[in-house]
């Protein structure tokens, strides 16, 4: 089934016209000034130059970020297209992955930490609270779309950093298609299914404000204890 794809807030239409290149020429070293190929910043000048400083300087140490919990209003906001490519974007991205990294999650929202910017980390990898879940690369999800979907829909028990100590049974899509930008503005398109679908589902839900006990039967919500007891043997691990 087809889906929606709202393609916020960036101009990649200016890729590949002679005529704007001409007058916008690339960064060519770390530091240089330039205008960036579609990406709106102050008076539609691009941030690209500070970008590539961040890439080619010195190592930038990532940090934990604070993850909001269940209560907080800031959950249930609609997060903004993000449009400026900038240092505080990679920043921001290496800070996501570092952040589910060191809380054994498998994916996290922008919103989570309180910033509210269309990018999502999805980060699959066996851990010590999910020693089942298949490896993949951090991959940082910005402006994404749900492009299509199965018919076939699959429960399973999700957790989430902002909301502690419970787990419920989300009913979630089989397989997606999703396209979205990468950390360096470039479309790209991916098919997943089972766990990794269901962690961009999950996270995705983040973006439009919407956290897995908005999914769940309430009589499917239960806490990690109960958890643990009843699904000692289960082998799906839960999302971030």
């Amino acid at each position: 089934m087809q889906g929606d794809c709202r393609r916020g807030g960036f101009g990649s239409d200016l890729l590949g016209n002679p005529e704007w290149e001409a007058q916008n020429p690339p960064c060519l070293s770390p530091g240089d000034r330039c205008w960036g190929v579609g990406v709106l910043g102050s008076e539609g000048r691009s941030t690209l130059g500070e970008m590539i400083v961040f890439l080619g300087g010195p190592d930038f140490v990532s940090q934990l970020r604070s993850v909001l919990q269940v209560g907080d209003a800031r959950l249930k906001q609609v997060a903004r297209p993000v449009t400026v490519w900038n240092q505080a974007l990679q920043t921001l991205i290496d800070d996501l992955i570092f952040t589910a990294e060191k809380t054994n999650g498998v994916g996290i929202a922008a919103p989570q930490v309180g910033v509210p910017q269309r990018l999502v980390i999805v980060a699959s990898r066996p851990n010590l609270r999910y020693p089942q879940a298949p490896t993949m690369e951090p991959t940082a999800l910005i402006n994404p779309c749900l492009l299509a979907h199965s018919e076939a829909v699959v429960a399973g028990w999700e957790g989430c950093l902002s909301v502690p100590n419970h787990r419920g049974n989300v009913v979630r899509y089989r397989e997606i298609e999703v396209e979205y930008l990468d950390r360096h503005g470039d479309w790209q398109r991916r098919v997943w299914v089972d766990f990794v679908a269901r962690i961009f589902q999950h996270e995705y839900d983040h973006l439009e404000g919407y956290l897995f006990v908005d999914r769940a039967d309430p009589a499917d919500v239960i806490t990690e204890a109960e958890y643990s007891v009843s699904n000692a043997q289960l082998t799906v691990p839960r999302a971030s």
